[in-house]
C-alpha cells in the first residue's frame, strides 16, 4: 500500500510512499486565519471561570492561585477536545446507519445522528465510498473522506458531516474540494482508484449559477463525460421563467418544430428538426433515437431555439443532455438508489479521532474550537461556541 493511515494515541498521520504526508484539515487549520478563536477561547475561559467559582476560590484564598489559574486556562483545551470525541462519535454512527444498520445512540448526541438519518432518508442516498482515505501526489496532502454518495437522479456527490455548534466554516468548501480534487483514493483492499472516475458531479454548482437550487440542479441537469449538461425541458423551463416565450410549432416522429421570443421584442426565431437530418448527423442509428424519435427531434428543437433566443440565460451550457448523450452512447448510468434505514437516529461517518499535535497528521478542525494555536489532528471537529 503507497497510502497508509496510521491510528496513534491522539488521532492519526499518514505516510505517501513512504514519506509522512500533511492531512487536509491540518493544512487548512494552519493555512487559515482564524480570527474567531482568540474571543472564543477567553469566552471558554470566563465562561469555566464563573461556573466554578466556588471550587476555585479556596486555591486562591490557601495560596494557590497557580493551580485555579491553570485549571481555568485548560478550560478551552476541554472543550476542544470533548467536541473532537463529540465529532469522532456521530462519524461513527453516520457510517454505521450509511450501511443500513440501526444505531442507539446517548441523549446528548440524539439530534446529530437523527438528522443524518433524515439526511439519508430524504435524499434517498446510496453510499459509495464512506470514510475513504484519499491522496494526492500532484499537491502532496492525504485525508478521509466522509461519504460519497449517488443522489436521486443519477449524480454522484461528496459530503462532509459537521456537528459545530456555530454552523457551518467557509473553509469546508476548501475541504471538500481537497477530497474531490484528490488523485486517488483507497479501495477497501488497499489498492488506489482514480478519484475522477467517480465523476462526482458538477451539476450543483452549475445550477447555482443559473439561479437554481441544489434540488432543481439535481433535476435538472445529467453529467455526460464529466460536464453538466441540462435537459431540454429544463432549458425551455429556465428560459420561460425569466420571461422569453418558448413554444412547438409542430412534433412528429419525423419533423419537430420549436419558435421562441425574446421578452419585450417581436423577432420570432425557429429551429426545425427533421428526421433526415438527424440521419445526416448520423444520430438515427442510435437507440435513443430508435426508441423515441419524437421526443430527440424535439429536444433537440427545443435545445437549439433556446440557445438563439436566451444564451445569456443558459450562461454558456453549449449543449442539452439530449445532445451529449448522443453522442456519448452507453456513457451514462443509471444508479439504483436506496433509502437508508432509520430505526435510530443516526449521524455523520467514522472520520475523525482524538486530537493530535501538529506533527501527526490527519484532518485539523475547522472552526474557532480547533484551531492553529494548538493544532489538532482528528477528523472532525471542535466546537467553538
Amino acid at each position: 500500500m503507497t497510502l497508509l493511515r496510521t491510528e496513534i494515541a491522539r488521532g492519526h498521520r499518514y505516510e505517501l510512499d513512504g514519506e509522512p504526508v500533511t492531512g487536509v484539515t491540518t493544512l487548512i487549520g494552519g493555512g487559515l486565519p482564524k480570527p474567531a478563536l482568540v474571543p472564543w477561547a477567553a469566552k471558554s475561559a470566563a465562561r469555566y471561570a464563573v461556573d466554578h467559582w466556588r471550587a476555585l476560590a479556596p486555591l486562591v484564598a490557601s495560596g494557590q492561585a497557580e493551580t485555579a489559574y491553570d485549571e481555568i486556562r485548560r478550560a478551552p483545551f476541554r472543550e476542544r477536545n470533548a467536541a473532537a470525541v463529540r465529532g469522532t462519535e456521530v462519524h461513527r454512527y453516520a457510517e454505521a446507519l450509511s450501511r443500513g444498520e440501526d444505531v442507539n445512540v446517548p441523549d446528548e448526541l440524539y439530534g446529530y445522528v437523527s438528522a443524518c438519518a433524515d439526511f439519508l432518508d430524504d435524499w434517498a442516498v446510496r453510499p459509495l465510498l464512506t470514510e475513504a482515505v484519499i491522496g494526492s501526489r500532484a499537491h502532496f496532502y492525504a485525508g478521509t473522506l466522509d461519504i460519497v454518495a449517488a443522489l436521486p437522479f443519477g449524480e454522484v456527490a461528496l459530503f462532509d458531516y459537521k456537528t459545530s455548534a456555530s454552523g457551518i466554516w467557509p473553509e469546508t468548501a476548501l475541504q471538500a474540494a481537497a477530497y474531490r480534487y484528490a488523485d486517488f483514493y483507497l479501495t477497501a483492499d488497499g489498492t488506489e482508484a482514480d478519484m475522477a472516475d467517480l465523476a462526482i458531479t458538477a451539476a450543483i454548482l452549475t445550477g447555482t449559477e443559473m439561479g437554481l437550487s441544489p434540488m432543481a440542479a439535481l433535476r435538472s441537469f445529467d453529467l455526460i463525460k464529466g460536464t453538466p449538461a441540462m435537459r431540454a425541458n429544463a432549458m425551455r423551463a429556465l428560459v420561460q421563467s425569466h420571461g422569453h416565450a418558448i413554444w412547438e410549432e409542430e412534433t412528429t416522429a419525423t419533423h419537430a418544430v420549436v419558435c421562441g421570443r425574446r421578452a419585450g421584442e417581436t423577432e420570432v426565431h425557429s429551429s426545425e428538426w427533421t428526421i433526415e437530418r438527424a440521419r445526416d448527423a448520423q444520430l438515427t442509428g442510435k437507440d435513443n433515437w430508435k426508441r423515441q424519435p419524437t421526443a430527440m427531434l424535439l429536444a433537440r428543437a427545443t435545445a437549439e431555439a433556446c440557445r438563439l433566443i436566451a444564451s445569456d440565460v443558459l450562461h454558456g451550457v453549449p449543449y442539452a443532455a439530449e445532445e451529449l448523450t448522443d453522442g456519448a452512447t452507453g456513457e451514462t448510468r443509471t444508479v439504483r438508489r436506496r433509502k437508508a434505514t432509520t430505526g435510530e437516529p443516526a449521524a455523520a461517518e467514522p472520520t475523525p479521532e482524538h486530537e493530535q499535535t501538529p506533527a501527526a497528521d490527519e484532518e485539523a478542525a475547522e472552526h474557532p474550537a480547533d484551531a492553529p494555536l494548538w493544532t489538532t489532528e482528528t477528523d472532525d471537529e471542535g466546537d467553538a461556541q
